[in-house]
Formats: structure tokens, sequence, C-alpha cells
């Protein structure tokens, strides 16, 4: 969101077909937008791939398709009823020692991560039985009064990591840290690092970019001033919990931040969006109008398992309100019918295709989501 509000150009679900290169590099691309088929031109003369754990499968991508080395962290949840833990706890894993942190999240509670080498399709990661059986036996070892089975867990969350590869012979042990390769073609890469350096990263490499341009252009460009700007310039102090509207207002400030405002405003000028999504959870369909209005949310999952936390936080993983979910995102995408159906479907085959883990260990009702760890 930084980027767009600098003034850039932001759009979901385009891929990278091809580069346009002339003798003297870049000069284009070729896009696909992956909703509607339509292809896409665009002129440019720098570009930059920051692509995670698709890097390898870009064109012209350093290190010949075999620079990353991609591993898997699974997280999973359980309610915090059953696993009382009032502040974050750091534990070690018996099996091999990784870290597990152990963190309270409101009504529930998160534990991860796995750290597993992973060589399948980053957009069909999930966490396996054998995930689960990993982070249930750590907690075992220093929970054993809370006696957590794969019934209990509430839903799991999986991602790829894009380290960069290594002789090292574990994933554990492959280092985090990120690397910017420079093509002289006008193509700049940056692979490695975490979500957690995200911004420092970005400064790095928008650096890079404006060294290799021409006098004229770094003439023209600002200094970097990212250090002193906040992550989200409109957010307001944190709100208190004391009271049930407290506690609401504080769930919007730390999902949404700043958002939180515009959302409020929403439910007073349209109180048909203040109805609860799912029984025991704040969310509303305000919410969901802020993702799709203002987060560019234009498929179902990316709303209730990227913006809103329903998919892991409900008992049913949204299956109830995604009806309603969809047909009011439909309304304020301007979409057929036919688009609110094939989007249920598609998202109840997601819930389904995720009990697989939980199945193999004799649990239910466990959902697996798709994410970054």
């Amino acid at each position: 969101m930084d980027a767009e509000r600098a003034g850039a150009a932001v759009t979901n679900y385009v891929s990278l077909d091809a580069l346009e290169l002339s003798d003297t590099g870049v000069t284009g691309a070729r896009l696909s937008d992956r909703l509607t088929g339509e292809e896409i031109r665009v002129s440019c003369r720098h570009v930059v791939y920051a692509a995670g754990p698709w890097t390898d499968r870009l064109p012209e991508a350093p290190g010949g398709g075999s620079l990353m080395r991609p591993t898997k962290g699974v997280h999973l949840v359980v309610d915090h009823a059953q696993l009382p833990v009032q502040s974050a706890a750091v534990l070690s894993a018996p099996t091999d020692g990784r870290v597990v942190f152990v963190v309270p999240d409101g009504p529930t509670v998160y534990v991860g991560t796995t750290d597993t080498d992973y060589a399948g399709d980053p957009t069909d990661v999930r966490a396996t039985a054998e995930d689960i059986s990993y982070l249930l036996q750590t907690l075992a070892t220093y929970f054993p009064e809370a006696e957590i089975a794969a019934d209990d867990v509430q839903g799991t969350w999986a991602g790829v990591r894009p380290l960069i590869a290594s002789d090292e012979a574990s994933a554990y042990a492959t280092s985090r840290e990120h690397e910017v390769y420079e093509d002289p073609r006008g193509i700049t890469t940056v692979a490695g690092g975490k979500l957690t350096t995200y911004r420092s990263m970005a400064e790095e490499v928008v650096d890079v970019v404006v060294r290799a341009q021409p006098q004229d252009v770094r003439a023209s460009c600002k200094r970097c001033v990212t250090h002193v700007l906040p992550m989200d310039p409109s957010i307001g102090p944190e709100p208190s919990q004391d009271t049930e509207e407290d506690a609401v207002d504080h769930h919007r400030w730390r999902l949404f931040g700043g958002g939180a405002a515009w959302i409020a405003q929403r439910c007073e000028s349209h109180p048909d969006e203040t109805e609860r999504l799912s029984p025991g959870l704040k969310y509303v369909m305000a919410e969901v109008s802020y993702a799709v209005l203002h987060e560019h949310a234009t498929r179902l999952d990316d709303v209730l398992m990227r913006r809103l936390h329903v998919f892991t936080d409900a008992a049913d993983q949204g299956a109830g309100c995604a009806q309603r979910v969809a047909q009011h995102m439909g309304r304020l995408l301007h979409k057929p019918s036919d688009w609110v159906a094939a989007e249920v479907e598609r998202y109840a085959a997601l819930a389904d295709r995720s009990t697989l883990g939980a199945k193999a260990l004799g649990g239910s009702g466990l959902s697996e989501g798709v994410g970054a760890s």
C-alpha cells in the first residue's frame, strides 16, 4: 500500500509472460490478467523481480532456474481456552531443536512454524499430517495438561519461504538473508529475506534501480524517505478494550489500521453492513467492503482467508457466510450471478481440500490456509 500511496499503479492477478528486450536492454513486458485472460503490453526500461518462491520461474531471472531453495512453514490454530497462555512463548521442538512460537491472538493461539524443503507449487502449499503431528508433539512436550489433539486444531496456514540456495544440509540452517542481483539489461532481482525486513529490502532495491538510470533520471529522483514514514500514516492510537464497543474498535484498528475509521463510517452510512459474518467473531460486512474497495480483494478467498481471518478463526472456516460475502462482493465488483456461484463453489473446494491433513491424523474440521510464513 506504500507504493499506491506514492502514486504507483497497483493490480492483482496479473502475471508476467515475457520481457521485451532490445540491444540496449528491457523495452517492455507482456502481461496477462489471470482472471479475464486479457493480454497486456506495457513499456518500461527497468524491471524489478520481487517474486519470492516464484523467482526461478521468471524469464531472464538470475541463477538459471536454481537460485532458490524454497522451504515450507506451517502454523496451527487452537482455542485460547484450551491453551490459555497470556503471552508469547518460545519452545524448542523435541525432534530437531527448531524454535517454535506459541502466540496468543484474541480468542485463539497460533503455534509454529515448521521448516522443510518444498518442491511443489507455491500456490498449492498446505499443512500435511506430518507437519501437524510435529507441532502437536511439541505442544505435548511443553503443555501436556492441555492434551491438544488433531481434533482440537481449528485451522492451519502454510506458506513458502523464498530462501536462496546454499550448501547447508537442512532447510532450518539455510540463511534468511536477502540478495540483490543486477542485470545490466535493466533487470533487478531481490531474493531471500523475510517479511519483517521488507521495507529495508525495498529501499535497497530502489537505490539499485536509481543508480542504473541515466544521469537526467537520477537527477530528478528525490532521496528516499521510507525510514521516516510510518507504515500506516493514518493510524490512530491503540483503542482500549474495556467495553464490548471498545473491543470492536480494537479489532478493526488491529486488522485495518487507519482503515478502521472508514469502516466505522461505513457502518453508520450502511447499517445493513453491520451484521456479524460468523458467530462469536467481530467481522462485519463493512470490512468486506473495505477489503474490496481499498485493498484490491477480488476473490472470495482474498477476503475470507487473506484480508479477514474468517477461514482460520471460524469453526466452519467461513462456510456459513461464504454465500452472503460473495453476493456482497459481486454487487461491489458488478459481477453476474454466475460469478457468485462459482466463487462459493471454489471456496468450498478449497475448504474441502484443506481437511486432508486432519483426516490423516483422525481429526475433523481442520482448515489449511495459504499465505506467507
